[in-house]
């Protein structure tokens, strides 16, 4: 049988509009455990384009697509101004890419 991922908390969100392209998206981050082979839990930040919403009235916020980061810590060389940070885990970080996806309606029940 096929394991599937398993979300265990969705944290905060915000709704923004981007400067880069004047679009509108929601910003979140959810705590993932991934399955075997990966087994493995952490949090993935989403970025999700999103359409509607925008009067009252309106059709919900309807998610288009976007894209999901994670965050790593970046090893401090030794020595130096950098040894400051030692001990000091996840101050020196890096949001790096995973990939992007895609959104479709579900259909009503």
């Amino acid at each position: 049988s096929e394991q599937q991922a398993i979300i265990n908390k969705v944290w905060g969100w915000d709704l923004e509009v981007s400067d880069q392209d004047s679009l509108r998206y929601i910003l979140f981050s959810a705590d993932i455990t991934l399955p075997p082979p990966i087994n493995t839990s952490e949090r993935f930040y989403f970025q999700a384009r999103v359409d509607g919403g925008e009067t009252e009235g309106e059709a919900p916020l309807s998610l288009v697509d976007g894209s999901v980061t994670v965050k790593r810590d970046i090893s401090a060389p030794s020595g130096g101004w950098w040894g400051i940070f030692r001990g000091a885990d996840g101050i020196l970080a890096q949001f790096r890419q995973l990939g992007e996806f895609k959104c479709r309606p579900i259909a009503k029940p």
